[in-house]
């Protein structure tokens, strides 16, 4: 790695949405003696930041047709819902819940409601000269429709550098919801083995072959990069 780039992960900051630099006050941060592999996912992480956060803010979003404006939600229905038999949405909250906790537990700010569960997660980057702050915004809902559950998750992510303004989506629905469907698949394998629907657990390094082996598309960095943990239930 560069030893003129130090990466840190930022600890205990409030839950603020939109998060502004002159708002973050420097704690105690814990260095991360990062491999070859965590220099990797920074600069991958600083690259989509980058180019989703600013290249998207400048350029013209193509419009669509209807056909394709519907056929993309489509997608992201089918990417964002499961429905899941023979279980209880109390059960699938739990299970929610542990997944933000194992991600980043000290990190995560997390809020319950009937049918729902919220997290809110802040991160941040610093480099020689600048630093990149950040937060990831979670909501897994939670439907009971007989003996069966339907669940949905969406999630959203906004970055900017130090002194600039947050920029990106920091509400998560339908239409602010990460593209892809890496992400939902990653969420959603642990979820089926928190509830007891699969005997494998997608660690980050697991995740990532089974995203090249499925051909599914799509970042993962709020569950896995170099500002979140890669822990395992126990």
């Amino acid at each position: 790695m560069n030893p003129n780039v130090a990466l840190r992960a930022n600890r205990g900051m409030k839950p603020m949405c939109p998060l502004r630099a002159m708002d973050v006050v420097e704690p105690n941060f814990r260095l991360r003696n990062k491999t070859k592999q965590g220099g990797l996912k920074m600069r991958k992480l600083l690259l989509m930041l980058f180019c989703t956060v600013f290249v998207s803010a400048c350029a013209n979003a193509p419009v669509l047709t209807r056909e394709e404006s519907l056929k993309a939600r489509d997608e992201k229905i089918a990417a964002t819902t499961r429905i899941y038999e023979n279980v209880k949405a109390e059960d699938v909250l739990i299970a929610a819940d542990k997944i933000f906790r194992l991600c980043d537990g000290s990190d995560f700010q997390i809020s319950h409601t009937e049918n729902a569960v919220t997290g809110s997660r802040q991160w941040s980057i610093y480099l020689v000269l600048n630093a990149v702050f950040g937060v990831d915004n979670w909501i897994v809902t939670a439907d009971q429709i007989d003996d069966n559950v339907k669940v949905t998750l969406f999630v959203c992510t906004a970055g900017a550098p130090m002194l600039v303004p947050l920029m990106g989506a920091t509400t998560p629905d339908i239409n602010s919801t990460i593209p892809g469907n890496a992400l939902y698949a990653v969420f959603f394998n642990r979820l089926d083995y928190l509830l007891g629907r699969s005997t494998e657990w997608w660690d980050c390094e697991t995740a990532e072959k089974k995203i090249k082996e499925l051909g599914l598309h799509g970042v993962i960095d709020p569950l896995c990069s170099i500002t979140t943990n890669d822990d395992k239930p126990e």
